[in-house]
């Protein structure tokens, strides 16, 4: 095996104990988000967050809760495994609401597509949505359209995000305008305005401004007037026509007759001809065209039709490839080329290799063959992130699984309802008011000895003996909350063992604070034997029914039939009592104290008593409670 790793090779032993470590790490924090009730627990308070946040959003209730997360935590796997994640969700989901003003909950499939579109696009997810439905698609189908932009853009070797820019920023003239295909047609004359380095918004108002009769009309004759040359240009007909319906085709003459301006000077850089600077302005002029943005089209189109002409294509190149081509193309010295497997190699002599390989051409072109975006964005992913969007994808399933069950609910309401026991509890303790009175009157008090002592009426020593005695009041009775408080938590318990499953979930956890439950860890369990077959096909209900058999333990503990104890009975007149008790298995001493305090307790005393054989004589009485 020394070929595998030398036995002297420190680095390679290195490196394979990482990847191994890497690898059984990776595995075991997979694991644990899955099996741990700590992360499970974590992921169930991420996605209330969550919830909480989009239902001020939405408008929305408790009522909603279940449905926001499990359509959210259905998402977050394929999300995940592009790279995303659950904050990325909540924005797709935001967004929608947002765009569409309905509390619309979308597919797992279109948050999906969404995030990939806008990753793959590199714009904003409420950019993509807004500008999508507003143009009057369906979200769902807001991945496929991005597709198309996408892929026309890379099929004629432009940059994708320019491309998907300017399509976002020019959506309206959808509206205005009748683009072949929709959004197919304006991403072609998006792709064609990166290409002529121009915005297409600088295009389209030219193309506004000949779409009426008399627009047209005043834009043909200042044509004919410069000498232009191309018939298009110079019928209004013709000229309104492809206003309206083919602005494309308008973008393309306009920048023909500007390459027509141009000359390439001797350092073989493309500039404005020194004699037709003047026509330029005026042309720029009758086209409704800043003459910056004319110049810089004009030399990017005579670039472009330079590159056409001397490049020497196979006879079955598409019109397509040919654009894609000139576009990947570099010009230097006078010569056409491309870099190719990381050399600069003359373009032509790379396209005789394809004479008669039609195929071969297609593979030499695949990096610009069309891919879906999630396919793209996949690819677009370094090694490290690949492999790290893949472990993420696999982490939490269990605790997002789990969000979105009715179950999952009750277990993170219920927390929210010891809390509230707790907060009640005190604030019956620390009311305001109360507190107001208690310390109004003892400051009364001290009030008053103080005016006594002004008056003469009580010495020095009197004085301070009434201020403390004031003070220490008050502090003894700042002191009882504490134990006053933990009346009410009882109190508040035996209220929510008598609610709903979700109210008797909690008040384990609020008996518990009480003191009157024992801890988790030393309270033996046993599990519901209706939901045995629930436990085994999905475990993640553990802690649910885990809180709700520790709450059932502590009942049995509470039944007067439960509660053993040997009562030793005298009676002169007056009932005194010597009760000696002994504790239940599997209690401690000091829980058993706590539920010695319980109603519950107190009415086994009672039943000791009421079924005591005599209470009339000195006799001694056993009975069992």
């Amino acid at each position: 095996m020394g070929f595998l790793v030398g036995e002297d090779d420190d680095d390679k032993k290195s490196s394979l104990a990482k990847s191994v470590n890497d690898t059984f790490s990776t595995a075991k924090s997979i694991a644990e988000s899955n099996a741990s009730s700590a992360k499970i627990m974590e992921i169930l308070e991420q996605m209330d967050g969550v919830y909480s946040r989009l239902s001020k959003t939405m408008g929305l209730g408790r009522e909603s809760a279940q449905a926001i997360k499990s359509s959210l935590g259905d998402a977050y796997s394929d999300v995940a495994k592009l790279g995303g994640s659950m904050a990325d969700i909540e924005s797709i989901q935001k967004g929608l609401v947002g765009a569409l003003g309905t509390n619309v909950l979308a597919s797992k499939e279109a948050f999906k597509d969404i995030y990939a579109a806008a990753s793959v696009t590199n714009q904003s997810v409420d950019a993509i949505t807004k500008k999508f439905v507003d143009a009057g698609y369906n979200f769902n189908n807001i991945g496929k359209e991005t597709e198309k932009i996408v892929n026309t853009a890379r099929s004629l070797g432009v940059s994708a995000e320019a491309v998907s820019r300017s399509v976002l920023s020019n959506m309206e003239a959808l509206d205005t305008h009748n683009f072949s295909g929709g959004v197919d047609g304006l991403a072609k004359m998006a792709a064609t305005s990166a290409g002529l380095r121009v915005d297409m918004s600088t295009i389209l108002k030219a193309v506004d401004k000949a779409f009426n009769p008399e627009g047209a009309i005043e834009m043909a004759a200042a044509f004919q007037r410069l000498g232009v040359s191309q018939s298009e240009l110079l019928d209004p007909m013709r000229l309104m026509n492809m206003s309206q319906n083919d602005p494309e085709a308008f973008q393309q003459s306009i920048a023909k007759m500007g390459a027509s301006l141009t000359e390439l000077d001797e350092k073989g850089n493309v500039k404005i001809a020194p004699g037709s600077i003047r026509r330029m302005k005026e042309l720029a002029d009758a086209a409704g065209i800043p003459q910056g943005e004319f110049a810089k089209m004009s030399k990017a189109a005579a670039e472009l039709d330079m590159k056409m002409s001397k490049l020497e294509f196979p006879d079955f190149a598409t019109d397509e490839q040919k654009t894609l081509l000139a576009n990947i193309t570099q010009m230097k010295d006078g010569q056409m080329q491309i870099k190719v497997d990381g050399k600069m190699k003359d373009m032509n002599e790379v396209l005789q290799g394809f004479k008669g390989d039609e195929e071969g051409l297609k593979k030499f072109l695949s990096d610009n063959q069309p891919k879906s975006n999630e396919e793209l964005l996949t690819e677009q992913l370094t090694v490290a992130q690949k492999i790290a969007a893949n472990t993420e994808s696999l982490k939490g399933k269990t605790g997002y699984a789990m969000a979105g069950t009715k179950k999952g609910e009750e277990m993170i309401v219920a927390t929210g309802t010891i809390a509230k026991a707790i907060t009640d509890s005190f604030n019956k303790e620390l009311d305001i008011s109360k507190m107001r009175e208690g310390l109004d009157g003892h400051l009364t008090a001290m009030g008053d000895a103080l005016l006594s002592f002004s008056k003469g009426e009580i010495d020095f020593t009197e004085l301070l003996g009434k201020a403390s005695t004031g003070i220490a009041e008050f502090t003894t009775s700042i002191g009882d909350v504490g134990g006053r408080v933990l009346k009410n938590l009882s109190d508040e318990g035996v209220k929510l063992r008598e609610g709903n499953p979700t109210e008797q979930t909690a008040y384990y956890g609020t008996m518990k604070l009480a003191g009157i439950a024992a801890d988790a860890e030393k309270i033996k369990t046993n599990p519901i034997e209706d939901n045995k077959a629930v436990n085994k096909a999905n475990p993640i209900n553990t802690d649910l029914q885990k809180f709700t058999g520790d709450y059932r333990k502590i009942v049995e503990y509470q039944k007067p039939e439960n509660l053993k104890g040997e009562s030793k009975t005298y009676h002169s007149g007056k009932l005194n009592m010597d009760i000696n008790v002994s504790m239940p298995a599997g209690m401690d001493k000091t829980t058993f104290e706590s539920l010695m305090r319980t109603p519950e307790f107190k009415e086994g005393i009672l039943k000791m008593i009421h079924d005591s054989p005599s209470l009339n004589n000195k006799s001694n009485v056993t009975a069992k409670g």
